[in-house]
């Protein structure tokens, strides 16, 4: 394990799946097979005009988001983002995001993530959301997780409500057109959170300074 930035050895573990830090190895593959795939152009606004940049501006772009989110990590703010290891893959098939400003006092993160299409309907976008609710509530200690989804996107909205969030308010976000789109904006407390049993965190202690806590503690 890596000293100088332990979040490559932060593993969290499903019967279904690991949540990980991509390699540079592990996130050009991805970036390919992701451009132009990660949502139709009718579902831009689902997630913001950065899934219809065309190929190889993506590709760039997308290597490009990665290494400024590890280059500007800092534990007054931070941005995770983990990829979505299938059990049986050695390759991502998605991701899995959080970012959280002076998480130290607020103990508050907002989540979000993407899957390949081939890998959709397979329940591995709700299986990854818990497994970053249980690092994010039971490995970091939060208070609260937030997410904000488009009022259409019925299959985020499905995860959501069966996880136990609740709906708190809206919030303008970034479409595929000129005009922003009224964004759901969504709440889980800590006492609606619904722990499971066969989460399993890794290499979380080295890490837990990096996200602005003491080693050994919540």
């Amino acid at each position: 394990m890596s000293t100088a930035w332990p979040l490559f050895a932060l593993r969290v573990t499903t019967p279904r799946l690991t949540l990980r830090l991509p390699p540079e190895a592990d996130l050009l593959p991805l970036a390919e097979q992701a451009a132009g795939r990660v949502v139709t152009p009718e579902q831009a606004g689902f997630m913001g005009p950065w899934t219809q940049i065309p190929s190889p501006e993506f590709e760039r772009a997308f290597m490009q988001y990665h290494w400024a989110q590890r280059a500007h990590w800092s534990a007054e703010r931070w941005s995770l983002d983990l990829g979505i290891y299938p059990a049986g893959h050695d390759a991502p098939v998605g991701a899995m995001s959080m970012v959280a400003g002076d998480f130290a006092r607020m103990r508050s993160a907002e989540t979000g993530s993407w899957l390949l299409p081939e890998w959709r309907g397979q329940g591995l976008g709700r299986e990854a959301r818990e497994a970053m609710l249980h690092l994010l509530f039971e490995g970091l200690g939060a208070r609260e997780a937030r997410s904000s989804a488009h009022p259409d996107n019925a299959p985020s909205h499905a995860v959501s409500r069966a996880l136990g969030y609740r709906t708190d308010g809206t919030l303008p976000m970034p479409a595929g057109g000129d005009e922003p789109v009224t964004a759901i904006r969504l709440l889980l407390t800590r006492e609606h959170w619904r722990r499971r049993t066969d989460v399993v965190l890794a290499g979380l202690e080295e890490c837990k300074p990096l996200f602005g806590l003491p080693s050994g503690g919540r």
